[in-house]
């Protein structure tokens, strides 16, 4: 990689994801893929109800890309949709006002929230949390009991 920034911008639909889904992807790039010029903005953030509405997703989308004129990131749960489906839709919709090298649409079956509760053991002692975390046996049963 050159010495350019990459600048992500993304669009989610929860509070949680404001704070986790920058955090997330910097730590993606820093750890995993080596790479330190990355540079996170605040999500657009938009309903899911919305966002699936004619015209939502392609507006949200211009609002995160001029926000961090770089790559843009949706994320949506895909609750009670099936995600091979609304995935490709969303996608579809996307790549029709920006280049596809520049959107990545993803779309969770279960909440986002799970992705953390199943890595617990990888997040143990990072920004203030125990550093003997062990993931629950179904992380998905553990967001819908505190969501429940």
């Amino acid at each position: 990689m050159s010495g350019d920034i990459i600048h992500f911008g993304f669009v989610v639909e929860g509070k949680g994801e404001i704070d986790a889904v920058p955090l997330l992807v910097r730590r993606i790039c820093n750890d995993i893929l080596g790479m330190y010029a990355v540079r996170t903005t605040r999500p657009v953030e938009i309903t899911k109800s919305r966002l699936v509405r004619a015209g939502e997703l392609e507006r949200a989308i211009r609002l995160a890309q001029r926000i961090a004129l770089g790559p843009v990131l949706v994320i949506l749960d895909a609750d009670e949709d099936c995600p091979a489906i609304l995935g490709p839709e969303l996608k579809s919709r996307s790549i029709a006002i920006i280049p596809p090298q520049n959107v990545s649409v993803v779309i969770p079956k279960c909440e986002f929230e799970t992705w953390f509760i199943a890595a617990a053991q990888s997040l143990s002692g990072k920004r203030g949390l125990r550093r003997e975390l062990l993931p629950p046996s179904d992380p998905k049963q553990s967001v819908e009991r505190r969501n429940g």
